[in-house]
């Protein structure tokens, strides 16, 4: 006669399958672990909440995206991560309790009954898999040059046997891996200085020398830092000179023209998502065009930028790197009705200087359709290019 029982795991056996879960790359534990982080938040969480967070979606958004995403396999996935998380969290002495939503029999609802006194019940085996996550991380910067700048690794690693193993591995080329960003930069050693300052929320006071424009005196409250194009920029926000106010002001590390100090003035924070709201629609670092005069900028909103693409190579390389999040194919690459070949790409973006110089440095492959002021301003600076170079004076 057949018994049915089921063996229950040691202590051991249970920590090593969470270790297993939360260190895995597949999608069952992907959706563990942002179902894990969305239910001790204390709230009911839905199927359809831990799907669009996983995939960095809104909720809405991945709906318009996956209409029928209940027969997808990413939901059986999700399923079978549910049923795993469970078996962790019962271990823990907490329960799981799973309900259905009552406007839509699709969606579970998903409900954490905690052990009393215990907030995050897996938090030791997870701080564990963290661990093991920035081991990893640590000993790809050591091999790896330019991913981390210099001054942020050094600072964070003074005096510790990680220093002298990267300077050993440099000085040797040993390292094994590589960027094109371009580390030699007037100031890049205050990035660790405003790295602290923005954690530490502290404001400084410095010395700001434009490219043309007359020397001014800055207190920033330094929130964000950011690098685009091989230089790095802080922003926050500013009073110049005593009088001008600036809710968000860029300041590139390479125009400081003396060490900042701090001030004792009462920090000014940003609202969580100010930046990422701030750069969303733009290519780079820059809102509109200016001659690096910010006072005189020039804004076209946000526009469809079409962009068609007149040899495959080059259509190969712009639709494998993006150059905006937003950025889509409208035509695919191939011979049309006018009997010429080409592809099409449009981008939802603000137009700035970084946007054409994207555009300018895949030379004559590229050619803006739309907007028709955007195609004007193009067609205008590649005239004065073309009599710059026609000129044999």
């Amino acid at each position: 006669m057949k018994t049915n029982y089921t063996i229950k795991k040691t202590d051991k056996e249970m920590r090593e399958d969470a270790y297993k879960w939360f260190s895995g790359n597949s999608e069952r534990a992907k959706y563990m672990i942002c179902a894990y982080y969305l239910l001790i938040e204390g709230n009911p969480v839905k199927t359809i909440d831990i799907l669009a967070s996983k995939n960095r979606k809104a909720e809405d958004e991945y709906i318009d995206e996956h209409p029928n995403w209940s027969s997808d396999s990413e939901y059986d996935e999700l399923k079978n991560a549910i049923s795993e998380l469970k078996k962790l969290l019962e271990w823990k002495g907490c329960r799981l309790v799973t309900t259905k939503d009552s406007s839509d029999k699709r969606l579970a609802i998903y409900t954490l009954k905690k052990k009393e006194g215990v907030d995050d019940p897996l938090e030791e085996e997870l701080t564990y898999v963290k661990k093991l996550g920035l081991k990893d991380y640590v000993e790809f910067c050591k091999n790896a040059d330019g991913f981390i700048p210099d001054p942020l690794f050094f600072h964070f690693f003074h005096r510790h046997p990680l220093e002298r193993d990267k300077i050993h591995r440099s000085t040797e080329g040993k390292q094994l891996v590589q960027t094109g960003a371009n580390t030699i930069l007037k100031n890049i050693e205050m990035l660790p200085d405003f790295f602290e300052w923005i954690q530490n929320k502290k404001v400084v006071k410095l010395t700001m020398e434009p490219f043309i424009l007359p020397r001014c005196e800055l207190v920033i409250h330094p929130q964000f830092i950011k690098e685009f194009n091989g230089r790095w920029y802080v922003y926050g926000y500013c009073i110049r000179d005593g009088k001008d106010i600036f809710d968000i002001f860029s300041l590139p590390l390479d125009r400081i023209a003396e060490k900042p100090k701090i001030v004792n003035v009462k920090y000014k924070d940003a609202a969580p998502g100010t930046y990422d709201e701030y750069f969303r629609d733009i290519i780079g670092v820059t809102h509109g065009f200016h001659d690096g005069n910010r006072e005189n900028t020039i804004s076209m909103g946000k526009k469809d930028v079409l962009i068609r693409i007149h040899t495959e190579y080059i259509y190969g390389l712009v639709t494998t790197k993006k150059f905006h999040h937003s950025q889509e194919i409208t035509l695919p690459f191939g011979k049309h009705d006018n009997g010429n070949e080409y592809g099409e790409i449009t981008l939802k973006v603000e137009p700035n200087n970084e946007l054409l110089g994207k555009v300018r440095q895949m030379g004559s492959a590229l050619e803006i359709t739309e907007p028709k002021e955007l195609r004007e301003k193009m067609a205008s600076d590649i005239e004065r290019m073309f009599n710059r170079y026609k000129s044999t004076e």
